[in-house]
């Protein structure tokens, strides 16, 4: 039975207005996890205010309403590989401790590696551990499935646009293992520009990649223009996308740097909610909740 696309879907919106000081913006998603420790949900993501730097969000209900935690949780070191600028936070819980899988950027070549940090609350605080992946680029999941660890990624491309990577690790700390591309570049229109790297869900005995691709509108890159695509894989390594794509767009709304979190019967999407704003743009962030039944099944 072939799924239902939803391409118009903006089910249920739910922004972060009013985050941040004016010299604290660009708000920009990375991921969201349910806290076994005291029950709640962390929305983790990046801010711009000089240089990006890792903040969160909280609340007793996936759909918010959202606080936002007012003190930096991970900021840049001149002396290491993050001296620019430290973003893409991705939370893992394994038992009582906190990994952050991040990206850091070096001011010497403009490249972005994935570094870790740990804590022992979802507030933190949250200490350095190493530098894991040298030049992978965007860290946007880690999931782990068939005895091993997989930490997908946006490589580091031009505009911010990239193929999706994966790498494995038989433990969170590494070492990991560059496998290669898990999603290359598509000659679709609406994807033409790039994609950006989702999460990976476990759904219908398949692994499932929700991610952003983006096309330009004109020679502005903050007016490129992103919708959510998915794609299919039997090993988590090896994707191939939906014949539906894009499954959540918006003519006015551009939705980039997605990811997901599953419970239950629904999926709820995380994403960076941009709109055009004269020569440059605004941007919050967003949520829709998808029902798992909806998710196209080809």
């Amino acid at each position: 039975m072939r799924g239902i696309p939803f391409k118009p879907l903006l089910g249920l919106l739910i922004l972060l207005c009013g985050c941040g000081t004016p010299n604290d913006k660009l708000r920009e998603n990375g991921s969201t996890i349910h806290s076994s420790r005291d029950g709640l949900y962390y929305w983790y993501y990046h801010a711009w205010n000089g240089h990006y730097h890792i903040k969160v969000a909280w609340s007793a209900s996936p759909t918010g309403p959202w606080t936002q935690y007012p003190n930096s949780l991970l900021e840049p070191d001149s002396e290491t590989f993050d001296n620019a600028s430290v973003a893409c936070p991705t939370v893992v819980q394994e038992e009582g401790t906190f990994y952050m899988f991040y990206s850091g950027e070096d001011q010497t070549n403009d490249l972005w590696s994935i570094g870790l940090a740990v804590a022992d609350h979802p507030l933190g605080p949250w200490r350095k551990v190493s530098e894991l992946l040298p030049y992978f680029g965007y860290v946007t999941s880690v999931s782990h499935h068939d005895g091993r660890y997989f930490m997908y990624a946006e490589s580091n491309r031009q505009n911010d646009y990239g193929p999706t990577v994966v790498a494995t690790s038989f433990s969170l700390i590494g070492p990991w293992t560059v496998e290669g591309i898990a999603l290359p570049d598509s000659v679709e229109q609406w994807e033409s520009a790039g994609t950006e790297g989702g999460t990976v869900l476990r759904i219908n005995n398949r692994y499932v990649l929700f991610y952003a691709g983006g096309y330009y509108v004109d020679d502005i890159r903050m007016h490129a223009h992103d919708a959510v695509g998915v794609a299919f894989s039997n090993d988590g390594i090896h994707f191939t996308r939906s014949l539906f794509n894009p499954v959540v767009s918006h003519p006015s709304v551009s939705i980039g740097n997605v990811s997901a979190l599953r419970e239950d019967g629904e999926i709820y999407l995380f994403y960076t909610y941009r709109v055009n704003d004269g020569a440059g743009a605004s941007e919050s962030l967003g949520e829709t909740v998808l029902n798992i039944g909806d998710i196209p099944v080809e």
